[in-house]
């Protein structure tokens, strides 16, 4: 079973799933829609409560992702943060939920989302990328209070030009891939990424390391925390990459004047254990 939310249609209400199960690639979805006149119905002011996933929940805005051709197109004027926060869902609050990853990264927050919230959730399964993706221009979203245990095969969140976020309070399993990574997709799929990943908050997170020397190892490769993790000479592995070639020069802005991460203003503190590894390659 499928549980969607497409455009205003339960905007400010509570939606309690009594424990209710959905199964599949996001068998939980909330989403912006167009009406016949192309004016945007947004989700917002909702509250969605004790559901059991298999699968994964998404929420999205104006594309899937940012290679979404709504996404790239708006990417070019100089006003696309604002305007593809101004169309996505916002203040959405997911809580207690339990999400099984089957493959699909279980909780992504799609271009241009706001003001949403995942807590008091567990998070279990495998994915073959991240457990929670932050994507490019959204912003002010808080995920804490939940445990993390799904099998990744990157970093456990990944926060893509997304600003403003708060992380607190979230303890981490299997963290052979990383923790918490920092940075900004380079123009991937031609869309030039206009925010950094700045301003965000990561406190009083527990990682859950084994204390083995070959964990304490695989922290230099995969560290805890990544500030700018596409930065520097990492910046040219993924520049080579095919989904990167396309990148979009011919602005004055984002990532099309700057490949760079610019991850910058974020707040690193009361995460456990003290000695976890935190690195920060930032290149201007």
């Amino acid at each position: 079973m499928i549980f969607t939310i497409e455009g205003n249609s339960k905007n400010n209400q509570t939606i309690d799933g009594n424990g209710q199960v959905l199964q599949g690639n996001d068998c939980l979805l909330v989403k912006s829609v167009q009406d016949q006149n192309k004016n945007w119905l947004v989700p917002e002011n909702i509250t969605i409560k004790n559901f059991t996933i298999k699968g994964s929940v998404r929420i999205i805005g104006l594309g899937i992702n940012g290679e979404g051709e709504l996404v790239r197109e708006s990417s070019k004027n100089e006003n696309h943060t604002e305007y593809a926060q101004s169309v996505a869902p916002k203040n959405i609050v997911f809580d207690n939920l339990k999400i099984e990853a089957n493959v699909r990264t279980p909780f992504y927050v799609a271009p241009g989302c706001t003001n949403i919230t995942l807590q008091n959730s567990e998070l279990t399964g495998h994915t073959e990328s991240v457990s929670i993706y932050l994507c490019c221009e959204s912003a002010n979203n808080t995920i804490q209070k939940n445990i993390i245990k799904t099998k990744t095969k990157r970093e456990a969140i990944a926060v893509d030009g997304s600003a403003h976020n708060i992380i607190q309070n979230n303890t981490f399993h299997f963290l052979d891939f990383g923790g918490i990574y920092l940075y900004r997709n380079l123009g991937e799929g031609g869309t030039i990424r206009h925010q950094t990943p700045s301003f965000n908050k990561i406190i009083n997170n527990t990682f859950k390391y084994d204390g083995s020397l070959k964990s304490k190892l695989n922290q230099l490769a995969f560290p805890a925390i990544w500030l700018g993790s596409r930065s520097g000479v990492i910046k040219y592995f993924y520049m080579a990459g095919s989904k990167f070639k396309n990148r979009d020069t011919s602005k004055p802005f984002g990532s099309s004047a700057n490949p760079n991460d610019l991850a910058s203003n974020n707040i690193i503190k009361g995460n456990l254990p003290k000695n976890i590894c935190i690195r920060d390659w930032q290149v201007k």
